[in-house]
This record gives C-alpha cells, sequence and structure tokens, in this order.
C-alpha cells in the first residue's frame, strides 16, 4: 500500500512538476525575458586622457523596450549608452531615424556628421536648448535589429570630440557582433 502511495504522490509532484514548467514557458515568448546588460561595455569607459567613466546605474527595457540602458558618469561628463533590441532591420533603422529627427528638438545649433561605426552611424553635436552644457549623441545599428545611442554631456566650453567618441562606438559594435545578438 505504502508503494502505491508513493507511486501516486511521484506522479502527482511530477505532474506539477511540469505543469510549471509548461506554464512558465508559455506561449507567448518576448524579449523582456532576456538580460541583455552583457552586450553594454563595462566600465570603465576612456574617452580621452582626462576622462574615465565609471558604471552607474542599469535599466533593463529602458522606455518598456527589449534592451538595456546604462549611466557612466566621469568627474565633469554623463554618458548615457541604450541599447536596443527591435524585431528587424527596418525597425532598428526607423528608431535611428526618428532619434535623428528628435535631437534637434533637445538641442540647439545641432550638427550632424556621418561615422564610420556600425550601420549609418552619425555623430550629432550642439548645446543644451538652455545652453548650459554641450551635447554629443552617437547612433547607430548593427546588424539587423539592434539601434545603439551613446549620449554625452559636458560643461559646454568642453565638448566630446568626435576623435574620441568613434573608437567607444567601435568597440560598443564589435561586441554587439559578438553576443550574436544582432
Amino acid at each position: 500500500m505504502k508503494s502505491r502511495a508513493r507511486a501516486a504522490l511521484g506522479v502527482v509532484v511530477t505532474a506539477a512538476l511540469l505543469g510549471a514548467a509548461l506554464i512558465g514557458c508559455g506561449g507567448s515568448h518576448d524579449h523582456t525575458s532576456h538580460d541583455y546588460i552583457g552586450l553594454l561595455l563595462p566600465g570603465p569607459i576612456r574617452l580621452d586622457p582626462a576622462h574615465e567613466f565609471t558604471s552607474d546605474s542599469v535599466v533593463k527595457d529602458p522606455g518598456g523596450k527589449p534592451g538595456v540602458s546604462k549611466t557612466f558618469t566621469s568627474w565633469d561628463r554623463t554618458l548615457v549608452a541604450t541599447i536596443l533590441i527591435l524585431p528587424d532591420a527596418s525597425a532598428a533603422t526607423g528608431a535611428l531615424n526618428q532619434a535623428k529627427a528628435d535631437l534637434p528638438k533637445t538641442m540647439t545649433g545641432a550638427s550632424a556628421e556621418s561615422v564610420p561605426v556600425g550601420n549609418a552611424g552619425a555623430v550629432v553635436s550642439g548645446m543644451s536648448p538652455d545652453d548650459s552644457k554641450s551635447l554629443s549623441v552617437l547612433l547607430f545599428t548593427e546588424g539587423n535589429k539592434t539601434f545603439t545611442k551613446y549620449e554625452i554631456t559636458s560643461d559646454p566650453r568642453d565638448p566630446v570630440s568626435t576623435d574620441f567618441l568613434v573608437p567607444v562606438g567601435k568597440s560598443q559594435d564589435e561586441r554587439i557582433k559578438a553576443s550574436g545578438v544582432s
């Protein structure tokens, strides 16, 4: 009798575990279950000899979109790195084009230049609307679905040079490629 009870209990436990596993898997797979933190460059990041950025905070799925965002700071600059994982290349290109279109709304005197980072790499530089900060933004896509934005704020008299931003962008691009996510 005891062996039947144990066997029945084993069947019940197995069924419960299997049911929990199936519910946990669910029919709907969304990107929020992924951890994309490893896509970002680890700190510290050095843009130039005087500015080493250390990592402050990480946000998973920024703005409710699959991806990751990380804030880095140096003594007088802030860098926010954001990588979004989008459904396809068209969505990634759309995000890049929308970001380019939105930048003139958040900065004055914006000037853009193409850079050799990822696909359609661009750096847009300008000033905050109140002229209290210099802004430099690197934008690019990689592969079929990633959109990356690096936004740096600094003293208005000390803008970030594209010459320093491009190598960091290339390193980020290589990290995305190596991850296999793109």
